[in-house]
């Protein structure tokens, strides 16, 4: 059996000690890093849960979390849409200009709450929306804008039933 010098062994048990608080932080960086994928996934799940469209981006206006709905609504998978602006995924440059004057307002505090009318280039239809967009700072402090559209096509095209209806009469 070979002996080390005094001197070696002491410089190994050295080193030794040094490792240990790094496997201990490093063990911790792990767990942590678990946690945080375990509570984005968890908030993945709760947003495709929703059954409206709902999207977060960040403050250059890229697409960083959006739901299931989202994607569906605009006919793409998620990967074509994250990390995209209205820039890359608007129909045109009008859009393009409303969306982003938009998001700057929202990043400045206002809230926007509207209704509007998109036109289906697909299926030729209109489709009536609420707007909605505020803004919140995420797990990191930065601020994102938070948004949501609700579908109201079923009940403009009621009313105007109901409206021509009693035109009608």
């Amino acid at each position: 059996l070979m002996q080390w010098p005094a001197a070696l062994t002491g410089l190994f048990c050295a080193g030794l000690g040094m490792l240990l608080p790094i496997s201990r932080l490093w063990r911790e960086r792990i767990l942590a890093n678990q946690r945080q994928k375990q509570t984005q996934d968890f908030v993945q799940r709760l947003l495709d849960v929703i059954p409206e469209p709902v999207y977060v981006k960040d403050n250059q206006g890229r697409y960083i979390v959006i739901n299931k709905a989202f994607a569906q609504r605009r006919k793409q998978n998620a990967e074509a849409i994250l990390r995209r602006t209205a820039t890359e995924l608007a129909p045109d440059a009008e859009t393009v200009r409303l969306v982003t004057s938009e998001d700057q307002r929202v990043l400045a505090g206002a809230t926007v709450y509207k209704e509007d009318c998109i036109h289906n280039p697909t299926t030729g239809e209109n489709q009536y929306r609420i707007v909605t967009k505020g803004s919140c700072l995420n797990a990191e402090g930065q601020q994102v804008i938070i948004g949501a559209n609700f579908d109201i096509t079923s009940m403009r095209l009621a009313e105007q039933q109901l409206e021509a209806a009693l035109a009608r009469q």
